[in-house]
């Protein structure tokens, strides 16, 4: 028996397990799906947002603060925020990310950004990424003697007298006083996908996400059964695809961007969280205009940007080879409203030769007229899972409530397979990371102490 058990070992599960030990838990147990932990954060840019840190202030920008930052989640929420639960992720966000570098995970100054228009830099990208962010929290794990297993997947939770006591998972049982759930979203389960994020599909109904293969809402499935709460307040955010798997995905930002009108409605360097929104009242898609030039320039025309680029441009090129993607010597051949889309490439090649997009504000860097033929055209849907949404409802130090709003003795949660700690939009880069470590830290201290 372990006083501490831990479904999943990505940066949430890390996180909790590290803590626990830090609050004096006797034994720490950690489960993972997968051959090797790490998970979703392994995998991520690494990206933690916090208000009032050291960084920031090397940097340069005094004066952000944690109830900055939570107004900031509280407006692009629209006020659909549990305010005890997001209020406490903003509060702990500088502490967390101080605690990490105590640990040895480094956010170098030259890391630090806006990730939107908001008034200070709060995103600050590890070294290393998300590598960086778990391989130290690995190291620190290890050197308090916690024990991880790997390859063994959860299955149901264990109930005595209304108490969460361990769990069954690879035909054995495991047992503990207090179990944290850090088990990841469900971007891999088809019917959870369908049932909660049913415009993240294409016609056949399928959507795909760089999240760990891990991730199909095992925690959430055996919390439910439990008789767990859940909520839709979780961030969820789901990316532009086109109608074929890119892959590791990059959208260029030097896209033109078009509705089913010919009409350009938006930034397309703008964060991707934001376009399902922006879509939802333009018949779910857009389609993308490029030229021959933009087909041969891609990654060199954004800077060799990500390894994802390549990937897309390479992709782009067998897809036009294979006829999927429509081309045309002119672009009244693109299969749009002739005259809107002429006034639309027209203005916008305007917009690259002044160097100033006054239509919607994208970034000089990221201008690149359409005016080399042939012309192509691919349409675009939300449908890169990216962040799942849809959670178990916990309180502000991690437990999780039942559906009567009562925590449910011996158990807690941290990271995606949480709804309710982020607020109904998706803040930023960053935010989703700080909700695995904030929570994490969180869950396994309250364990520790139940």
């Amino acid at each position: 028996m372990s006083a501490v058990l831990v479904l999943g070992g990505g940066g949430a599960g890390l996180a909790a397990a590290l803590s626990a030990r830090e609050h004096g838990a006797s034994s720490v147990l950690v489960i993972e799906a997968a051959d090797q932990v790490g998970g979703t954060t392994a995998q991520s840019a690494g990206s933690f947002m916090a208000a009032g840190t050291s960084v920031q202030e090397a940097a340069g920008f005094p004066g952000d603060s944690p109830e900055r930052l939570f107004d900031h989640l509280t407006t692009v929420s629209h006020w659909d925020i549990d305010h005890a639960v997001s209020r406490q992720l903003c509060h702990q966000a500088a502490p967390t990310l101080e605690w990490l570098i105590g640990h040895g995970v480094q956010f170098p100054v030259a890391g630090l950004y806006r990730a939107g228009r908001e008034p200070f830099p709060r995103s600050h990208r590890a070294e290393g990424q998300g590598a960086g962010i778990v391989e130290p929290l690995l190291k620190a794990c290890r050197e308090r003697d916690v024990a991880i297993r790997t390859g063994i997947r959860a299955e149901k939770l264990l109930v005595e007298h209304g108490r969460v006591v361990g769990v069954e998972a690879g035909g054995e049982r495991f047992t503990a006083s207090a179990t944290v759930l850090a088990t990841g979203g469900f971007a891999h389960a088809r019917d959870l996908v369908h049932r909660y994020i049913p415009d993240a599909a294409w016609q056949d109904g399928d959507a795909w996400s760089p999240a760990a293969l891990t991730c199909r809402g095992d925690g959430l499935r055996m919390a439910e059964a439990v008789g767990a709460s859940t909520a839709d307040r979780g961030g969820g955010v789901v990316r532009l695809n086109p109608a074929f798997p890119v892959g590791d995905l990059y959208l260029p930002p030097t896209l033109l961007l078009v509705d089913d009108h010919g009409r350009r409605f938006v930034d397309e360097s703008a964060p991707p969280a934001g376009f399902r929104e922006v879509l939802r009242g333009r018949g779910g898609r857009c389609w993308a205009i490029f030229d021959e030039a933009g087909v041969r320039d891609w990654p060199s025309a954004v800077g060799g940007l990500t390894r994802g680029a390549t990937t897309w441009a390479r992709t782009l090129t067998d897809q036009i080879a294979a006829g999927r993607v429509t081309k045309a010597d002119d672009v009244a051949g693109l299969g749009l409203p002739v005259e809107a889309l002429r006034h639309t490439v027209a203005a916008y090649n305007e917009a690259c030769a002044q160097g100033n997009d006054d239509a919607y504000g994208k970034s000089a860097d990221h201008l690149r007229p359409v005016a080399e033929p042939p012309f192509y055209a691919t349409e675009l849907r939300p449908s890169v899972v990216l962040i799942t949404g849809h959670g178990l409802e916990i309180d502000h130090i991690g437990r999780v409530l039942a559906r009567d709003v009562v925590p449910i003795p011996g158990l807690y949660a941290a990271g995606e397979v949480t709804g309710n700690a982020l607020g109904a939009k998706y803040a930023g880069q960053g935010i989703a990371i700080t909700s695995c470590l904030v929570y994490g830290r969180l869950a396994g201290q309250a364990a520790a102490d139940r």
